[in-house]
């Protein structure tokens, strides 16, 4: 009830004067759109209703992760189709590990906008700002099952063990995969569903999805794709390339970082350093096509906020006694990442600041509000 409610909502906003004002700029393509009047849930049917006028995925970026789990309900409710992508949530040179569940969503959001969904990506300034994996090589990791295909279950086991997964005798928990026969049992972490293909000989003969407590199956779906347990798989080419940046920069901790990766496959720092393995830095807009819009959540809080983080991460960065990558290899500059998208939609908190106004009146109590109860 409440979504056909909030899709009527973006229909009628749509055929306003205000939203036709933004879709002439829009079409005109006068970017950066810049939107004030546009708070909390009204500024989430907008950018729905932007989202939908367009074929490829999309990005909001918020300043913090509370703001952007808040936004998830409204945008559910408009059947928008979600990718989250947070940050770590670990502090920069603690040397703290990622949860494993960070790390799956962050990785199931990748793989979609790899694999051509289009979707509407949520993730925080921080995220933004932050090196990713290069989507050339995951692209190159990626392996799509489908029923009818001819594979070898065996040579799939050895596959999810180099990509990091436990092979364990029934799957309880993401991370994990059962090989017994000619059944394959698989939970991928940031997954939705653990998934099940079954195997005639070395012919996939279906895949559905199953539950790890009944062990039951569901629902049968026609694809899917493996992938690296998480977006950081430490092969010999990445310590390389990792070796090689350290040693070209100076970073006097570096040669303790490689014996580390050579002796036990892990490092301290990882989740900062694993994009600086490849020859350049990546970033979340190299995922997103030419076209893709990019909403920024709060313009003028995200930019305080991005001089709060450079901040941030120079302090840390003294604290460690500069044994690792200067903070500008770990976090783009602000003021270039805030600039850079180039179909960008702003929207502004403080009148005056853009060239679209709406003017939204926000919600009000009845409680002891005789007159408007009236109303």
């Amino acid at each position: 009830m409440r979504t056909l409610f909030i899709i009527d909502l973006i229909n009628e906003l749509i055929k306003s004067g205000e939203f036709q004002a933004l879709l002439g700029g829009y079409r005109r393509g006068e970017f950066p759109l810049k939107v004030e009047g546009a708070e909390g849930a009204f500024r989430h049917l907008l950018t729905a209703g932007l989202f939908g006028l367009q074929e490829s995925p999309a990005l909001m970026v918020f300043p913090r992760n509370r703001e952007l789990r808040e936004s998830l309900l409204d945008f559910q409710a408009a059947e928008i189709p979600l990718g989250i992508l947070p940050d770590w949530d670990i502090i920069p040179y603690s040397g703290q590990r990622g949860p494993l569940f960070k790390a799956g969503e962050r990785l199931q959001t990748l793989t979609r906008l790899l694999t051509g969904e289009k979707l509407l990506v949520l993730a925080s300034l921080r995220t933004f700002l932050s090196p990713v994996v290069n989507p050339e090589w995951l692209r190159e990791k990626l392996f799509a099952i489908r029923p009818g295909q001819e594979l070898d279950p065996a040579a799939i086991g050895d596959r999810l063990s180099r990509y990091g997964y436990l092979r364990v005798p029934l799957v309880q928990g993401p991370g994990e995969f059962a090989l017994r026969g000619e059944v394959l049992d698989l939970f991928a972490p940031g997954a939705p569903e653990a998934v099940r293909v079954v195997f005639e000989f070395d012919r996939v003969e279906e895949i559905k999805t199953f539950g790890p407590e009944s062990q039951a199956s569901r629902e049968k779906i026609q694809e899917i794709y493996l992938s690296p347990c998480r977006e950081i798989l430490w092969e010999e080419p990445r310590i390389r390339g990792l070796e090689a940046f350290l040693k070209g920069r100076g970073v006097k901790g570096g040669e303790s970082l490689i014996d580390a990766l050579w002796e036990t496959g892990s490092c301290p720092h990882e989740e900062f350093l694993f994009p600086l393995s490849f020859e350049r830095p990546s970033f979340l807009g190299d995922y997103l096509g030419r076209d893709s819009l990019v909403f920024f959540a709060g313009w003028e809080r995200l930019t305080s906020q991005g001089e709060s983080l450079r901040r941030e991460y120079r302090d840390l960065y003294y604290r460690s006694a500069g044994n690792l990558p200067k903070p500008e290899f770990l976090l783009r500059e602000p003021e270039e990442g805030l600039e850079l998208p180039r179909r960008g939609v702003r929207f502004y908190e403080i009148r005056g600041g853009g060239s679209f106004a709406f003017t939204v009146e926000g919600p009000r109590s009845f409680f002891g509000n005789i007159t408007y109860l009236k109303e």
